[in-house]
């Protein structure tokens, strides 16, 4: 259903985005580049931090799809402000009330359902995937808006280059080597990064259910992997999908390859916990990586896998305790 946009929400509490400050930038940077006539689309827009940014550069029409139900997800980031279950569309409504709301088109209900006729032939000049976790979710909704892309349309993937959520990461490196998608460079990731941006490709086959390992690294490499600065988070993304493979020598070569960064050590002692309950994952492997990426200084000296660039991380020994959490430095 599409919901009006004429109404006044409750009163607004100090919003807390789910993104990282540097990859609401980089929306509201990629919204420059929405073509004139073309409209954005938005999956998982919450309270609305993100489309503010688009509609900042974006003079177009914004499709908002979301259920508009307050989750446990919300309730931790902004306590007691709506009911479980609640329709927050009012809420996020008040957030944009400056950010001329009249240019929003809302669609509640499961983007499973959206159909992009609704769309009325306009094309889509940048799509934001930030609510889906569901890979089949997340590849059903590409398939779908393939032909309703404008030809230089950014498609944005909260989670794309996430060691949270490997299993985002494997599917996008499947349906590039596949030719579904293309990497696009216009607007890198930071170091605390999880999105990556990406252009429609002009296969039109299924991907691959499971790519071997030698291609997979390849595809993440060429691809993905090199446009990531040392000490980046997305770094830890093939680690751990190497440990879900049964590869845990080829993971910790890899870690061996990379620059000492405190965030990305905090990280991975962070994930042990759950990783350590995957059944081709050993406590042994965890500790070993840990290890590998505790080493302080450069140790690899020959061609890196990856684009490198200026590290800002403090190069100042290893992690001192106390030291915040990933989540926490989010």
């Amino acid at each position: 259903a599409v919901l009006s946009v004429n109404f006044r929400g409750p009163m607004l509490p100090r919003i807390s985005a789910m993104m990282a400050a540097s990859e609401l930038s980089r929306v509201q940077s990629l919204s420059r580049t929405i073509g004139a006539g073309d409209v954005a689309v938005e999956v998982g827009c919450w309270l609305g931090e993100a489309t503010k940014r688009i509609l900042t550069e974006h003079a177009g029409e914004v499709h908002l799809i979301d259920t508009f139900e307050w989750s446990r997800l919300h309730d931790a980031r902004v306590p007691g402000v709506l009911e479980l279950g609640a329709d927050f569309s009012a809420l996020m409504m008040e957030n944009l009330a400056s950010y001329h709301p009249e240019r929003l088109v809302l669609h509640k209900g499961d983007v499973v359902a959206f159909e992009p006729s609704l769309l009325r032939g306009q094309r889509v000049g940048l799509l934001l995937l930030d609510g889906p976790k569901d890979t089949d979710v997340i590849a059903s909704v590409l398939d779908r808006f393939r032909p309703h892309m404008a030809p230089t349309g950014a498609v944005l993937v909260n989670h794309a280059i996430s060691p949270f959520f490997v299993e985002i990461v494997d599917l996008m490196v499947r349906m590039i080597e596949a030719g579904l998608l293309r990497a696009d460079e216009r607007d890198l990731p930071g170091q605390k990064d999880t999105m990556f941006v990406f252009q429609i490709g002009t296969a039109d086959a299924a991907p691959v259910s499971q790519l071997p390992v030698e291609t997979w690294l390849k595809v993440w490499d060429s691809s993905m992997g090199r446009a990531l600065s040392d000490g980046s988070i997305g770094l830890l993304a093939p680690l751990v999908w190497l440990l879900k493979q049964g590869h845990a020598d080829l993971a910790k070569q890899r870690a061996e390859q990379m620059l000492y960064a405190p965030r990305l050590v905090s990280a991975w002692v962070e994930m042990q916990d759950d990783l350590a309950k995957h059944d081709a994952i050993s406590l042994s492997s965890l500790i070993e990586i840990e290890l590998a990426l505790s080493q302080y200084g450069q140790r690899h000296q020959g061609p890196r896998l990856w684009r490198s660039a200026p590290d800002t991380t403090a190069r100042d020994g290893p992690p001192r305790p106390g030291l915040r959490s990933w989540a926490e430095s989010r």
